[in-house]
């Protein structure tokens, strides 16, 4: 397989070669972009649906009343923008992937 892998990468262009590194890091960083994402929703859906239970889960909520979060509303806020700016996050990825790379 890796003799395959070596063959076929010895036909690709000089310039190709140096284009692929960036392109196979920018589809790394979007698929766990999209799994940070798409795994948060269901964590997200059960904070929103009973936000108290996060309050009584004790080294979580040791951590949320550090960073001031120690109220049902702040910790629901706060899980909303961070769900929302990993999905912004792997919107953003997704249209790095989609641009033409120059050449």
């Amino acid at each position: 397989m890796f003799s395959a892998l070596r063959e076929m990468f010895s036909h690709i262009s000089r310039k190709r070669r140096r284009q692929l590194v960036p392109v196979l890091a920018l589809m790394l960083a979007g698929a766990l972009a999209e799994l940070v994402s798409i795994g948060a929703i269901l964590p997200f859906l059960a904070l929103i649906a009973n936000p108290q239970k996060a309050l009584a889960l004790g080294a979580i909520s040791s951590a949320l009343e550090r960073v001031g979060l120690d109220t049902p509303t702040k910790i629901v806020a706060a899980a909303a923008l961070v769900f929302a700016l990993s999905a912004v996050l792997a919107g953003a990825v997704r249209l790095l992937l989609e641009q033409n790379p120059s050449g």
